[in-house]
């Protein structure tokens, strides 16, 4: 059988990800802002969650309720993503080409935002939960936590298409994870801290099934200089 290659994870290969299933941060951060931060599916839209957390599976369980995570990184949206240039000016929203790349710059002063992203399921409820490593962003469920909800807020095509292009990115991401999780982790380790975006006392490793104990001490080894620098309170 052919050995894989070995995966080295770098900035660029999150960006070329997210480009390629068409996910930046700015999706995130709107869906993040606005009163509504849940998106409750159901029928065929729940049948895309489940093929989801399917994919999560294949990583080990990190706690009660099945639950796993890990964190990425994901691009600002491009000049053109993020609107339409000629379009604003037409409508007088900006002045001149100019102004309108200093407020694209102001509004997305990184090129990279990280995320941590978990899994979870407790009997039926299943739950994907989007955060910046402190406070939610939003989540991708088949039950409301509003006793009271009615309706949903976000159209069912919109969900399908979102749905869609997260199981893409995944699918890609967790088969990379599986390959090498070392090499994720070691990369996490190293870039996750100076990030503006997140900070944590702490790391979620990422652990495969049928991790050899080799590998799994690899795996400590590699983050051991992370928790000293913690320790010594030299990252905050």
């Amino acid at each position: 059988m052919e050995r894989h290659k070995k995966t080295i994870f770098t900035r660029h290969l999150f960006i070329d990800l997210a480009k390629e299933c068409g996910l930046n941060a700015a999706i995130f951060e709107q869906l993040g802002s606005g009163r509504d931060t849940e998106i409750v599916v159901d029928n065929d839209t729940l049948k895309m969650l489940v093929k989801l957390q399917e994919q999560f599976a294949q990583l080990e369980e990190m706690g009660d309720n099945e639950y796993r995570g890990f964190y990425i990184e994901l691009p600002r949206p491009t000049q053109e993503e993020w609107g339409d240039c000629e379009a604003s000016i037409a409508d007088g929203e900006y002045e001149s080409t100019e102004e309108y790349l200093r407020d694209w710059e102001l509004s997305n002063p990184r090129e990279t935002v990280w995320y941590h992203i978990s899994s979870a399921r407790y009997r039926e409820n299943r739950t994907i939960q989007f955060t910046d490593g402190k406070h939610s962003y939003f989540t991708i469920a088949n039950y409301s936590r509003y006793i009271n909800r009615v309706g949903n807020n976000f159209p069912n095509e919109w969900q399908r298409d979102f749905l869609a292009k997260l199981t893409l990115y995944f699918h890609k991401l967790i088969d990379t994870i599986i390959q090498d999780p070392e090499e994720l982790n070691y990369y996490v380790a190293n870039h996750l801290f100076s990030a503006l975006s997140v900070w944590r006392p702490y790391i979620s490793l990422i652990i495969p099934l049928k991790l050899s104990s080799t590998s799994l001490k690899s795996l400590s080894s590699s983050l051991a200089s992370l928790f000293k620098l913690l320790y010594r309170g030299s990252i905050w």
